[in-house]
C-alpha cells in the first residue's frame, strides 16, 4: 500500500483519505449512544447566551442550529466532528507540502492523521474539541504560509481563527503563546513586522471581545474551573501527560511523529514549531492542564514525518506501523465491541470515557422509576437534584414526565436555584454524598442504587439514590454550598 502511495500517489489522495475517514466515523455513529458531554451540549444549545461558565457559546450555537434544522438527532449532530477531523486531515496534508513535500508525501500524512487516535476518539462525539483541534490546523498552517512568505493579508485570517476560535474554547490561546515564543527563539519574529499582523490581533480581540467581556462580568468562571483542575492535578497526572503524547499519535507511528519533529528542528525556518510544541507541553505539564490540550499540535509531526519517510525506503515498515495504529485507534476511539463486552476489554482502561456513552435510557428509566413510588401529591410537586451535567442532560432528554431537573455542576448551577416556594417539597437527589445532603436538608432517606447496564464503569454505577425533605435554609443559601464547578 505505502509502496504504491510512493509510486503514484494521485493528487486527490489526501481528499479520498478524508472522505473515507467520515464515512467510518458517520457508519459508527449510532452505535451505544449519547456521550454525557453532549448531553451537557444539548442542554446548553437550548437555553443559549453570549457565554457559559466552562465553554464559550460556539458548540452549543451548532448544537441548536443542528437541532433546528435535523431535530434532535445524535446522528446529525455528529456529522460536526466528522468533518472537523476530514478538515484537520486535509490542512496538514497540505501542511506536507508546505514543509517540502510531494503527492506522495501528503497522501501519507493524510494517512498518517486520519489513522491516529486523534481522528477517531475527537471525530466521533460532538464535543468543542474536534472545532479547537481544526482551529489549531488552520492558525499553523498560515503562519508556517506566513513564514514562508506568504502574504502578510494572511495576517486577517490568523485573527479571524484564533477569535472565532475563542468564542470555541479558550485553549486556541496556547498555540497562540507557543507559535509566538517559537518564533521569537528561533529568529523568524520579522514576521509580526507588518501593519496587518496588528490588524489580526485586533480582528481576533474584536472576535473574542463577547466572551472575555461576559468571563469579566461574572468573576472569570473559566479561571475558576481552571484552578480547580490545577489543584485536583496529581504529579502522577502531570507526569502521564508526556507518555499521552504517544498514545495520541499513535504508539505504532510515534517514530513518523518523532522523525517529523527532528526533520522540523533541523530546518532553521520550521523550527519554530518543535519549539512552540514544546512551550505549549511545558505550559500543560506545569499548570496541570488535561492531557490533550497538546493534541492540535502533533498532527504537524506527523505530516513533517511523512514529508521524511516519503523520501525513505520504508514502505513495508510504514504501511504495518499505519495499519496497526489505524486497528488499534480504531477499537480505542469508536464503538466497535458489542455494548456488552466493553467493561470487560481493555479498552476502558486506556479510554476511560468509552464508557460515559452507555446506559443513559437506563439511567433515566430507574430515575422515573423512584418518582413513581411517591404518593400522587409528591410526585406533582416533587424536584430532581442530580449530582453532575450528564445527570441532568439526560433526564431532560430521554426523560417523559419527570419533574423539573436541577444540577449545582458547571453552567447547571446558574439556572438554579429551583423554583419551589417553600422547603417541604420532595427531592429526588441522584449521585450525592448523603453528608452533603444532610447538610441542605433535615430528612435524608436513602431508596437505592443506580445499576447501569452491561457492568460498566461509569461515573454513575452505584451512585445513591435518596428522597430528601425540609430545606434547612433557603434555597439560595443552599444552592451555594452545593456549587460544583470541574
Amino acid at each position: 500500500m505505502v509502496g504504491a502511495i510512493r509510486r503514484r500517489a494521485p493528487s486527490n489522495g489526501p481528499a479520498i483519505v478524508a472522505s473515507g475517514l467520515v464515512a467510518v466515523l458517520l457508519a459508527t455513529s449510532t452505535r451505544y449512544g449519547w456521550f454525557r458531554d453532549e448531553l451537557y451540549f444539548r442542554a446548553l444549545s437550548r437555553r443559549l447566551g453570549v457565554a457559559f461558565v466552562d465553554v464559550p457559546p460556539l458548540t452549543p450555537f451548532v448544537a441548536r442550529l443542528t437541532a433546528t434544522v435535523f431535530g434532535d438527532s445524535l446522528v446529525a449532530l455528529r456529522v460536526w466532528p466528522a468533518l472537523c477531523v476530514a478538515g484537520i486531515v486535509l490542512v496538514n496534508a497540505s501542511l506536507a507540502s508546505k514543509l517540502g513535500g510531494d503527492p506522495r508525501a501528503r497522501t501519507i500524512a493524510a494517512v498518517a492523521v486520519a489513522c491516529s487516535p486523534i481522528a477517531l476518539i475527537f471525530g466521533h462525539v460532538f464535543h468543542y474539541a474536534a472545532f479547537d483541534l481544526l482551529a489549531w490546523s488552520v492558525v499553523v498552517w498560515s503562519v508556517v504560509h506566513l513564514n514562508a512568505g506568504g502574504s502578510p493579508r494572511w495576517w486577517l485570517g490568523v485573527g479571524a481563527t484564533v477569535g472565532i476560535g475563542y468564542e470555541n474554547k479558550n485553549l486556541i490561546t496556547l498555540v497562540v503563546i507557543g507559535l509566538i515564543v517559537g518564533l521569537i527563539a528561533s529568529g523568524r519574529s520579522a514576521v509580526f513586522r507588518s501593519r496587518w499582523f496588528v490588524a489580526g490581533v485586533v480582528l481576533a480581540s474584536v472576535l473574542a471581545a463577547p466572551n472575555v467581556i461576559w468571563q469579566l462580568q461574572h468573576g472569570l468562571p473559566e479561571a475558576a474551573m481552571a484552578a480547580r483542575i490545577r489543584s485536583e492535578s496529581s504529579l502522577a497526572d502531570r507526569a502521564l501527560v508526556v507518555p499521552f503524547q504517544a498514545a495520541f499519535v499513535g504508539v505504532p507511528v510515534v517514530g513518523v511523529a518523532l522523525r517529523g519533529f527532528r526533520h522540523l528542528w533541523r530546518r532553521p525556518e520550521f523550527r519554530f514549531l518543535p519549539i512552540a510544541y514544546l512551550c505549549v507541553l511545558g505550559i500543560v505539564v506545569m499548570t496541570g492542564g488535561k492531557h490533550y490540550y497538546t493534541a492540535g499540535l502533533l498532527p504537524v509531526f506527523l505530516a513533517a514525518g511523512a514529508v521524511s519517510d516519503s523520501t525513505r525506503p520504508r514502505g513495508r515498515r510504514l504501511f504495518v506501523a499505519l495499519a496497526v495504529s489505524a486497528i488499534v485507534s480504531a477499537f480505542i476511539g469508536l464503538p466497535l465491541l458489542p455494548q456488552s463486552a466493553v467493561a470487560a476489554s481493555p479498552i476502558p482502561a486506556v479510554y476511560p470515557d468509552v464508557v460515559e456513552s452507555i446506559g443513559w435510557p437506563e439511567f433515566v428509566s430507574q430515575v422515573t422509576a423512584v418518582r413513581d413510588r411517591l404518593p400522587v401529591a409528591d410526585q406533582r410537586n416533587a424536584r430532581l437534584l442530580v449530582r453532575n451535567y450528564g445527570e441532568a442532560g439526560a433526564l431532560e432528554r430521554f426523560g417523559v414526565g419527570l419533574p423539573p431537573v436541577w444540577s449545582p455542576h458547571n453552567h447547571y448551577w446558574h439556572w438554579g436555584p429551583p423554583s419551589v416556594a417553600s422547603g417541604v417539597e420532595a427531592v429526588i437527589a441522584v449521585g450525592f454524598e448523603r453528608g452533603m445532603l444532610e447538610q441542605v436538608f433535615d430528612q435524608v432517606d436513602a431508596v437505592g442504587r443506580i445499576a447501569m447496564p452491561d457492568r460498566v464503569d461509569s461515573q454513575e454505577q452505584y451512585a445513591r439514590l435518596f428522597l430528601c425533605r425540609h430545606l434547612r435554609s433557603s434555597w439560595p443559601t443552599s444552592w451555594a454550598l452545593l456549587k460544583n464547578y470541574g
